[in-house]
């Protein structure tokens, strides 16, 4: 079964908001994303269900990056769960740290389980860290070395 094209618009738009609740430590628009026994997964630091500990990892995210990072969430591939009303996405998730210039400093895969419930909402969320890295796409070093070029050469 084929999905249409405002499921697909509703999804992103669900993922944009994802982004924006975290990046403004917004808990209410953060909450309303999710169903009322929703999860996320955060591999080694664990999962946390339902609205307080979503709430209690919203504010564990903001502590370590405040108002400094911006989430994406990219690449995004939309399919049909078990009923009408579920669906399965990936995607990936650079996240951009704005004290280095908006460099590149985070990578997720996530895994999105979505519930029709009066909209789409997040039943279920794993975000698996690919990695961390001093900034990949730094421009000039202090000697206004293009640091990325002469790291090719």
């Amino acid at each position: 079964m084929s999905i249409d094209h405002h499921a697909r618009l509703d999804v992103h738009d669900l993922l944009a908001r994802f982004c924006h609740a975290i990046d403004r430590g917004d808990t209410r628009a953060w909450l309303e994303l999710f169903t009322g026994d929703g999860t996320f997964e955060c591999g080694e630091g664990g999962t946390f269900a339902g609205r307080a500990e979503l709430t209690d990892l919203l504010s564990k995210i903001r502590e370590c990056v405040g108002d400094c990072s911006r989430h994406l969430i990219t690449a995004v591939v939309i399919n049909r769960g078990a009923t009408w009303r579920d669906l399965h996405v990936e995607a990936y998730g650079p996240v951009m740290d704005l004290r280095n210039g908006g460099m590149i400093t985070e990578f997720y895969d996530y895994e999105f389980h979505l519930r029709l419930a009066g909209q789409w909402r997040v039943r279920a969320v794993s975000a698996r860290h690919i990695g961390s890295t001093a900034p990949l796409l730094q421009v000039n070093d202090a000697k206004g070395v293009n640091t990325a070029a002469h790291r090719l050469n």
